[in-house]
């Protein structure tokens, strides 16, 4: 069928892919390009049929749905939407993923898993529609290696800013002392931020609080995995915890996260703000008011608007704004909303990113 979605599915058992097929194949915008009992057959079905969109299992004979979308996203980049169990430890498993580079995920029923798969229907439905619409990204190197060779030259060169006025450009030595770091992500985001928390100095000067959009059911194991791989601690915010520089702090979901003047955190209820809760824009608003020069922002892939408010209050205080490029952005909304608010932001790619948190250590004082 001509411009049809073109669907891998993935799972050791045969019926659970029947069972999958009959879903896909109730829209007739999709259709089943093949089947694949385990992760090394998924890996060559990837690269045989070119399918448009990938349903992965998480536990799987020879090769597991992990280690898969760890292979294929530094191979053969494309849309996955993992199908994993509603336990603990497919939660687990599954952010894992996420934060490998698959796009989303689907719960199966937490009982009777086979004969209840009708319940997931329209969720996955929905979910592999909009990951087929999703530019999938080879996950960029982000190694040791090669952040000790990126020069600040090399780095630049792949950075573009939109030119400032005249009287906008600062002196070198004009520049504020950096106190703060706000960071907003989405879609596409754990796998970046992964790798660069995992790059950190341990000496990293400054405190980071991150707002990154995730179903609530996975936020703990998302804070587990990044305190795992980073050489500083990683938690949760808590309401009324002192910033402290050093640490990693991630907003905790069905609250929006804001610094007060005592510089502390404050976990504040209300409605949703560009239709998150926390919302990047609203942390990041606060980190303007408080800190002003002294804080910078930074907002990765991710679906939406989030954040584009929060930018440019902080740009009009005078605080650094940055943004991941298109390039290297599985999804560019985030991104391109902060630019077409009229923003001054520099636009990084992935792989310019440890460079950029070294530039963040100079402007704290630490290099």
């Amino acid at each position: 069928m001509p411009n049809t979605i073109r669907v891998l599915i993935v799972d050791d058992s045969a019926f659970v892919r029947r069972s999958l097929a009959r879903i896909v194949t109730t829209d007739p915008r999709l259709e089943v390009a093949g089947f694949a009992a385990d992760g090394n057959e998924a890996v060559a079905k990837v690269r045989e049929l070119r399918p448009d969109v990938v349903t992965m299992d998480v536990m799987m004979p020879r090769m597991d749905g992990i280690e898969a979308v760890r292979r294929l996203m530094n191979t053969d980049p494309v849309p996955i939407v993992m199908v994993s169990s509603y336990t603990e430890k497919g939660a687990a498993y599954t952010v894992e993923a996420l934060s490998l580079g698959a796009i989303d995920c689907v719960l199966k029923p937490e009982r009777s898993v086979s004969l209840d798969l009708h319940l997931i229907t329209e969720e996955l439905i929905g979910k592999l529609l909009l990951a087929s619409r999703i530019r999938p990204v080879r996950n960029a190197r982000l190694g040791e290696e090669d952040h000790r060779r990126t020069s600040a030259s090399a780095v630049k060169s792949t950075t573009q800013r939109r030119p400032r006025r005249r009287s906008e450009t600062l002196p070198e030595s004009a520049e504020p002392v950096l106190r703060f770091v706000a960071l907003g992500s989405s879609t596409g985001g754990p796998a970046v931020l992964r790798r660069l928390l995992a790059l950190l100095a341990p000496d990293f000067p400054l405190p980071l609080a991150i707002v990154q959009h995730i179903t609530p059911s996975f936020f703990n194991e998302l804070v587990a995995i990044f305190d795992r791989v980073c050489p500083l601690p990683v938690k949760r915010a808590e309401e009324g915890e002192a910033v402290l520089p050093g640490r990693v702090y991630l907003a905790a979901p069905r609250s929006h996260l804001v610094v007060d003047e005592r510089r502390r955190f404050r976990l504040r209820t209300g409605e949703p703000v560009s239709g998150h809760l926390p919302s990047a824009s609203v942390l990041i608003e606060s980190a303007a008011r408080v800190y002003s020069t002294h804080a910078a922002g930074i907002i990765l892939s991710g679906m939406g608007d989030d954040g584009a408010a929060g930018m440019k209050h902080l740009a009009e205080r005078g605080g650094r704004v940055y943004v991941q490029d298109e390039a290297s952005s599985v999804v560019y909304g985030m991104p391109k909303a902060v630019l077409d608010a009229g923003v001054n932001a520099v636009s990084v790619p992935a792989a310019g990113l440890p460079h950029l948190f070294h530039r963040l250590c100079e402007l704290a004082g630490n290099v």
